[in-house]
């Protein structure tokens, strides 16, 4: 597998390790943490959009999360510098016959108003999300995150995001392809971002974007939080692994993905990560197309400086859901 550079790629290793818990407050904490992941992850499946007709050997999906587009001003816009990269994959995937999953985190709402970020990608990002959802309803398939759960309320998905797509968009806590494949965003149940949204979306809006501006900060913080992604990982496929799901999920920022077929492994891998669009050095996804499904990576060549599609893992996806 080659290197994923500062996108911070792991395997499932670090979900599967025990965790250290040095105080009783904090196995508390943990412990209060796991409940409401499970309980957030199985509501948001409840309430997840169902799209039963999925064949595995016949359609072919492009899985994107945490765009985090913002107001295309370079000093607190953290999509902006892979702004080509994502509209160049996006061209690559209509061509193919892709469908477009976006999960999550794709309008950076706790820092920028609507109106702002409608403007900067109205005529590049948005166009081209419009051409796959002109190709019909199960070919743009939107799921919220924290850093746009506005989107929850369908009249704000009315107002700002059906408008600049071009046709009605509703946009669901989480998606299921067939009984096994679960997709949501992954931030249910963490405490600063589901729980406590409330303060956090304060603090970026009016702590961390003037100092992001001031300092020429750049935002790629909860794949470097250690913490947090690790309890995210573990959560997300503990639960996965209770109810023999795969779940693909993004959040943490850190792609992962592990796909063995070895019997001797101790269990399946119930759980993989989309990374994001945001890293400094290009953008990861999931692609599950005819069977398969890959991770990739859309980086600029550094001796042509021009895009190109890097696979970094692939696997069956048969014989990986016959393994849950």
């Amino acid at each position: 597998m080659s290197d994923l550079s500062d996108t911070n790629c792991g395997t499932l290793d670090l979900v599967w390790q025990r965790p250290n818990y040095q105080t009783r407050w904090g196995y508390l904490q943990r412990n209060s943490e796991r409940e409401r992941t499970f309980k957030a992850l199985s509501a948001a499946r409840r309430n997840a959009l169902n799209l039963s007709n999925f064949r595995i050997n016949k359609h072919r999906y492009i899985i994107l999360s945490d765009v985090h587009r913002g107001n295309g001003r370079p000093s607190t816009d953290d999509f902006v510098h892979n702004h080509g990269l994502y509209t160049y994959a996006l061209s690559h995937y209509l061509q193919h016959d892709y469908r477009l999953i976006l999960n999550g985190d794709i309008e950076e709402c706790w820092k920028t108003n609507y109106k702002a970020i409608v403007e900067a990608y109205e005529n590049t990002a948005f166009r081209l999300e419009g051409e796959f959802a002109r190709r019909g309803q199960q070919h743009y398939v939107r799921i919220y995150g924290n850093h746009d759960d506005d989107w929850a309320d369908p009249a704000k998905a009315d107002r700002f995001l059906s408008p600049v797509i071009g046709r009605k968009v509703t946009v669901y806590p989480g998606v299921m392809l067939g009984d096994r494949i679960f997709i949501a965003h992954g931030h249910q149940g963490d405490p600063h971002s589901d729980r406590y949204s409330w303060f956090s979306r304060r603090v970026v809006r009016y702590l961390w974007r003037p100092l992001q501006s001031i300092l020429k900060l750049k935002n790629n913080r909860a794949a470097e939080n250690r913490l947090v992604r690790h309890n995210r990982e573990r959560f997300l496929h503990q639960w996965a692994r209770l109810n023999s799901i795969l779940l693909i999920a993004g959040h943490t920022h850190r792609p992962l993905f592990h796909v063995s077929y070895d019997t001797a492994t101790p269990a399946a891998p119930h759980y993989f990560n989309l990374g994001a669009c945001v890293h400094t050095d290009g953008i990861t996804g999931i692609e599950i197309d005819e069977g398969e499904i890959r991770l990739v990576k859309w980086q600029r060549n550094q001796w042509q400086n021009s895009p190109e599609r890097v696979i970094f893992q692939t696997g069956d996806l048969s014989k990986l859901l016959t393994r849950l």
